[in-house]
């Protein structure tokens, strides 16, 4: 019998997990190759498509850039929600401790460093990827973190007059380090993930409570 061949357009699914991996595939190519160096016409056959149907979804390379590195976020923070609505009724250690806890590991996945890697290496062309990440992935953490020292202050005689302050020096000191530690290859194990959040808890509450 002879063999039969898909023929016609593809279904809505196809398309969009051909994007998927033509998203995924530039990626790499742009932290491989760098934004400059790498051409639409590589991006399109690493992924088996035609230029011309790479530009029916993006009008040119730096749109194409900015989906790629929206895609990668969009992957990030894809468990975010979810995380820290579970944690939100937890006491207080138990929740900013989860959180700081999930933020490590997330910068430490391979999309975080992949994030960080893009962020570090094409700012100077993209000013606006710092904003992106900050907007979509750090700001919801700060806000939850606020949030619970708030609701958390009278019942643990806490002072949290600079809640936005506190949370985003605590975020920060648990994160930052690593964060840009990690891109060279040196992420932390969970022993160290757990000293460093203890850590930090401990001494962000400690400084924070009422005398």
């Amino acid at each position: 019998m002879a063999r039969r061949f898909k023929t016609g357009r593809p279904t809505k699914a196809e398309a969009q997990e051909k994007q998927r991996k033509l998203l995924d595939a530039a990626a790499d190519l742009f932290l491989e190759m760098g934004y400059k160096n790498t051409t639409v016409e590589l991006i399109a056959a690493s992924v088996g498509i035609t230029k011309r149907t790479l530009y029916s979804w993006h009008s040119d390379k730096a749109a194409l850039f900015l989906a790629t590195f929206r895609h990668a976020i969009e992957r990030l923070i894809e468990k975010q929600a979810a995380t820290l609505d579970a944690l939100r009724d937890e006491g207080l250690e138990t929740a900013l401790k989860g959180v700081l806890r999930f933020r490590l590991w997330q910068v430490m996945s391979p999309v975080g460093i992949k994030v960080q890697r893009m962020v570090f290496a094409e700012s100077l062309e993209f000013p606006q990827l710092y904003q992106m990440v900050h907007g979509r992935v750090t700001m919801p953490v700060v806000d939850f973190l606020e949030d619970v020292l708030r609701r958390h202050a009278d019942d643990s005689d806490l002072e949290v007059a600079d809640a936005p302050q506190i949370a985003t020096a605590l975020l920060s000191m648990a994160t930052g380090g690593p964060a840009r530690v990690v891109i060279t290859g040196d992420p932390l194990d969970e022993a160290r993930v757990e000293n460093r959040v203890d850590f930090c808890v401990k001494l962000v509450l400690d400084g924070i409570r009422r005398r």
